[in-house]
């Protein structure tokens, strides 16, 4: 046997002598004369074989046992092949157990027929038994399937090692064995010898002779070695093509993501005398898809409708997918014509149609009427089709409708537990604000990916728990996953919302680590953080040395400027955007970019004109607020509020404290928050067990309520007491004994006489909360410059106040 481990050998060693015909075009001749009383029955068994009717054949053969005689050995040859030939292993297997209750003595025609049904049933083990008891029996045929078995059952190796051994014993490979070997080179670990396989069928006739020996070359270099340039010089080089090759070659551009190649290639085969069939189309259709050509896509539609393949499962969803991407004003009409003239629909066409109107924006409700459809029509969905449903209950905001759609996902198998299954329910939860399912939803996944991990990253992110979300982050990099452009821009985002600008420095810090500072997402997203966050000198020092800007980079700094007031700042960087022609990469750039410079001198009219939302009792939320729920055209995204358990709830300090809005007034630019701990009265009224001192006051005042303030708690034989302060508390007004508990903001101006306050007093003034201003913030003023104050009148008006620095 010739060792894989020596590297030296730069050529296979060629066999110096022809491959053996032995016997091989020979009859078949039996260990005993043939029965006399057998012959009829053999006759109508091979007739039974020529007309295709492989069951009736069986049912004569079970009848010759019982007679006690049996076929001769062509016959059990042909059997054989008419089992393997309708993949109907079983029977073969059945024919097996029957020849060898014959004792008849097997020949290399029928052991290699026995070799070629036990490898395609996937039995490779059995295949290389009967392959080693062969002994000189084995020829070219038998070396070749049993090469062929080891490539299709996964063991590249040992097809290898088989097919050294069988250059060893003198045999020359033929095209199937060639084909065979190659396949099993297809791969990292093998490419090596790959390219040494290369070299030697090169050398002989197969290369220029037979078109699946080079498509196997293609798929080598493709597959195993990741170059698509090297596999294309192989098609060019070979002598002789056809509409497969082609095709082959059409699909590895599209698979490696070169799909205007893809469309070249198919150019030049219609310029050619191939014709292409419904695989080729099928490529190109969907190179069309993702390059967003219509035009030749409704050209190939119409050859499809010509060539009468209308009627194509596989070019129909090609079709169906390329309207729905193509659609310019995202419309699913054609798309949806295209499938209901589809004669047969399968779980590709259901699959195709649902996910164009998820994409399509608006058309999710129909979206999951289709998937209703499709399970009453008994149509069994994929794991791409409750992807597709789930984002869109996702869209509507319906987490029980997306729960239903899982349950049944649960129901048909391990479909749940496909990522992308898993990741679209993380997601429709984040964005219902269900943060806690979405970490179940996570959690269940059996094998979790980046793709999992960047998904709950940016729903923390999204719902303003970066803490959370950087948690994720350290786990990502203890899993050796490693963190991707996606994770930081998701984080990034996440700081932006609740103007952390710390947490945005520390992320920056990670992605000069990571290796990704050049990459226009992530500087994008610096942009936009460090902008929204207020500090626009660092803003554009990213700007300044990012690589490649494009329109999100531009109008990412326009809107910084345009948010601090600064009118000639922003329009100076939609002029230079102007200068560098960016609005010619798409028809949206101009008014986007206007919409930004316009407001540096208004508020946002498309913001004010979004209509008030509600939640629990705050029935008015509106500019500059909002909830997380509403577009990300509707209000500020600083301001933005959560909904959780019925309650309107609004972070501070990054998200680290929780508070539930009690109320907004829009007429002094205030809102009514009281902390999470004491928002809930009925509970206040409840706390008996709680015993207050007045820390500057001997005696506290005791108006009837609810609190004992001078009763003392007694454990084991020391009295404690708590103590109530108001106002600003330092170090030195907590004796050494004592320790602070909790601490509270109020809008308490703090300077009564703590005599004078009762506990009553106390618990009212925590239950009211306190009030923030967004007046100087939001104030109309943004024209007046950097120099401008807002105040409210005496008469609840908004007053600007503009002021010069003296020389």
């Amino acid at each position: 046997m010739l060792g894989l481990s020596v590297p030296s050998a730069s050529k296979l060693p060629l066999p110096s002598i022809k491959p053996s015909n032995r016997s091989r075009q020979n009859l078949p001749s039996s260990s005993s004369p043939p029965n006399p009383n057998s012959e009829p029955l053999n006759h109508r068994l091979i007739h039974q074989l020529n007309v295709g009717h492989l069951y009736k054949a069986i049912s004569t053969l079970d009848l010759m046992a019982q007679k006690g005689i049996h076929p001769d050995l062509t016959t059990y040859s042909l059997l054989l092949k008419s089992c393997i030939r309708s993949r109907n292993f079983q029977l073969g297997k059945l024919v097996h157990t029957r020849l060898t209750h014959s004792q008849l003595h097997l020949n290399s025609l029928i052991l290699n027929s026995l070799i070629s049904l036990y490898s395609k049933s996937g039995d490779w083990a059995k295949a290389k038994s009967i392959f080693d008891n062969m002994g000189d029996m084995r020829d070219l045929v038998s070396w070749s399937a049993m090469v062929s078995c080891f490539a299709n059952n996964d063991l590249e190796y040992e097809a290898i090692v088989t097919f050294l051994d069988m250059l060893e014993n003198g045999l020359y490979p033929n095209e199937y064995c060639s084909v065979a070997v190659i396949r099993a080179c297809s791969n990292a670990e093998n490419i090596s010898i790959g390219k040494m396989i290369f070299r030697f069928v090169v050398k002989s006739s197969y290369f220029g002779s037979d078109v699946c020996v080079g498509c196997a070359l293609i798929d080598m270099f493709a597959k195993g070695g990741g170059d698509l340039d090297l596999a294309y010089k192989v098609f060019e080089k070979m002598p002789e093509k056809n509409a497969v090759t082609w095709t082959f070659m059409i699909t590895r551009f599209m698979q490696f993501g070169y799909t205007r190649e893809a469309v070249d290639m198919f150019l030049d085969i219609v310029l050619s005398e191939y014709v292409p069939d419904r695989f080729t189309l099928s490529g190109v259709i969907s190179a069309c898809a993702e390059l967003e050509l219509l035009v030749l896509g409704k050209q190939l539609h119409s050859w499809v409708i010509r060539t009468g393949m209308a009627i194509d499962v596989c070019l129909g969803c090609c079709l169906v997918d390329m309207y729905a991407k193509c659609a310019v004003d995202g419309s699913v009409d054609d798309s949806r014509k295209v499938f209901d003239l589809m004669v047969d629909h399968n779980f590709m066409s259901w699959t195709a149609i649902i996910t164009g109107y998820v994409q399509s924006g608006g058309r999710d409700e129909e979206a999951v009427e289709l998937f209703c459809e499709m399970i009453k029509g008994h149509v069994s969905p994929n794991h791409f089709t409750f992807s597709s449903v789930l984002k869109a209950c996702a869209n509507l905001f319906d987490p029980r409708m997306g729960e239903q759609v899982y349950t049944h996902a649960v129901k048909l198998g391990r479909l749940a537990s496909v990522n992308c299954v898993g990741n679209s329910l993380i997601s429709m939860y984040a964005r219902s604000g269900m943060m806690e399912d979405a970490h179940k939803a996570f959690d269940m996944l059996f094998e979790k990916n980046l793709i999992s991990y960047n998904t709950i990253v940016d729903a923390y992110a999204k719902n303003l728990n970066s803490e959370k979300a950087f948690e994720f982050l350290h786990e990502i990099e203890d899993t050796g996953i490693g963190a991707s452009a996606f994770t930081f821009a998701s984080l990034l985002s996440g700081a932006a919302s609740i103007g952390a600008v710390g947490k945005g420095e520390q992320i920056h810090a990670r992605v000069l680590k990571s290796g990704f500072e050049s990459n226009q997402c992530i500087c994008n997203a610096l942009i936009s953080m460090y902008a929204r966050c207020g500090n626009i000198e660092a803003a554009f020092q990213v700007f300044n040395y990012m690589g490649g800007r494009n329109v999100i980079s531009w109008t990412s700094m326009i809107t910084g400027f345009a948010k601090l007031g600064s009118a000639p700042k922003a329009m100076g960087m939609f002029h230079k955007m102007l200068e560098d022609g960016l609005l010619g990469q798409g028809e949206d750039s101009l008014p986007i970019a206007l919409l930004l410079v316009h407001e540096t001198c208004s508020t946002d009219e498309v913001n004010h004109q979004c209509p008030p939302s509600s939640c629990g009792n705050i029935l008015n939320i509106s500019y500059p607020f909002r909830l997380k729920s509403d577009p990300e055209t509707c209000g500020d995204l600083r301001y933005s509020l959560s909904f959780e358990n019925n309650l309107t709830v609004l972070y501070l300090f990054e998200g680290q404290s929780k508070y539930y809005v009690q109320e907004i007034n829009y007429n002094n630019y205030t809102i009514r928050i009281v902390d999470s701990a004491k928002e809930d009265k009925d509970k206040l009224h409840k706390t008996q067990t709680i015993t207050y001192q007045y820390a500057s006051s001997n005696s506290s005042k005791d108006n009837g309520d609810q609190y004992s303030s001078n009763t003392s708690i007694s454990h084991s034989k020391s009295k404690r007491y708590r103590y109530v302060r108001v106002g600003t508390t330092t170090a030195t007004d907590v004796g050494d004994s004592c320790k602070v508990e909790q601490m509270f903001l109020t809008s308490w101006p703090g300077n009564e006489d703590p005599n004078n306050i009762s506990c009553t007093d106390v618990h009212n003034e925590l239950i009211y909360g306190f009030e923030l201003s967004w007046l100087q913030d939001n104030c109309p003023s943004y024209c007046r410059g950097d120099n401008s104050i807002c105040f409210i009148d005496d008469d609840n008006h908004v007053q600007n106040l503009y002021f010069s620095r003296g020389k």
